[in-house]
């Protein structure tokens, strides 16, 4: 193989291991957890389940959910749908209770619970519920949740709930509430579903999840057949060069013809006749040199040129040459090689 082969060869495989690492870095990683279930990294919707309201007092009651990813914890209650009060725990968790005191005996309570995650932008809530304290017939429901969407509670890129949490006033809890709970005012929404239904029950992903993690799990795998093929056609490539180069190389050591003659004493005929290797040929060379040490070159043809030289070509050497005159017939093939054919004295 040449260097300009070898050159252009290269590039080629180079060329595609930069294409298949492009599509291999454009995707998100997957892993695979000890179940083999694959696992998208990246930011999903967050989503509230199993809310429920324990220990329920004539002063206190405990309010219990789960969500999806790490997120803090506030649940806002009051006598109506305002609400107009507040607790919140800050730390990061999966598994949230909160308890609230201070609660009036045999009182309807209104609440629904908040879960944030600042770094990553992404909150949900649930829908209004009610419990009641001790004093009268203790009546529970549980909530519906919303997902992370951006619908209500939904995650908006570009909005980041973060802070909100972080300074509290008296007087501001209704707009505290307010804020929590209004739509995101910037960004694009993408929908997600939480709970349906009542009781404890594992949320249904949003279907931004199911979307996104089918598409990320669709590009991976095209990365890794892009790679694939590029891996089998560079190696295929590689062959068939190799091949080429071989049968290129036979083929140039296959018979070639020149015959040389004098039909008088001033004049050599030269005659290019070609043989198996003619299809590379593409220069034909003469150096005729007599005793004396006088001497002349003819050439036909040029090695760039891209057809083969003409098989019977010749060239019509005249001049004075004293005593024998000894032809010397070289080919140069389109690779740059040279091989002489002719070698012989008249």
């Amino acid at each position: 193989m040449t260097t300009k082969k070898k050159i252009s060869y290269s590039y080629f495989i180079i060329c595609c291991g930069l294409l298949a690492v492009t599509v291999l870095l454009s995707c998100p990683a997957v892993v695979a957890d000890n179940s083999g279930i694959l696992t998208i990294t990246g930011s999903v919707p967050l989503n509230i389940y199993n809310i429920a309201v324990t220990d329920i007092g004539q002063s206190d009651a405990t309010v219990t959910w789960n969500t999806n990813g790490n997120a803090d914890s506030t649940v806002a209650y009051g006598t109506t749908t305002s609400y107009g009060s507040v607790s919140i725990v800050g730390g990061m968790t999966e598994s949230h209770t909160i308890t609230l005191t201070g609660l009036s005996p045999g009182t309807v309570y209104h609440y629904l619970v908040i879960s944030l995650n600042p770094t990553a932008g992404i909150r949900a809530s649930s829908t209004d519920s009610t419990f009641t304290t001790t004093g009268l017939t203790p009546v529970t429901t549980v909530p519906t949740a919303n997902g992370g969407g951006g619908g209500t509670n939904g995650r908006s890129s570009g909005t980041n709930p973060g802070g909100i949490l972080s300074a509290i006033q008296p007087g501001t809890i209704p707009a505290l509430i307010a804020s929590l709970l209004a739509p995101p005012q910037t960004g694009t929404g993408q929908t997600g579903t939480g709970l349906s239904g009542h009781g404890n029950q594992n949320p249904s992903p949003g279907v931004h999840g199911i979307v996104s993690n089918e598409f990320y799990q669709i590009m991976y795998l095209i990365a890794v057949l892009i790679f694939t093929i590029l891996s089998v056609l560079g190696m295929i490539f590689g062959w068939v060069q190799s091949l080429v180069d071989m049968a290129e190389a036979i083929l140039q050591t296959s018979p070639l013809n020149a015959t040389a003659l004098a039909p008088d004493s001033a004049d050599i005929v030269i005659s290019y006749n070609g043989g198996k290797g003619a299809a590379r040929v593409r220069q034909f060379t003469v150096k005729i040199t007599d005793d004396a040490g006088n001497s002349q070159t003819h050439t036909i043809g040029q090695q760039q040129q891209k057809t083969p030289l003409k098989i019977g070509i010749s060239v019509t050497v005249k001049g004075s040459f004293s005593g024998k005159k000894h032809i010397v017939g070289t080919v140069k093939f389109k690779d740059g090689t040279e091989r002489v054919i002719l070698d012989k004295y008249i």
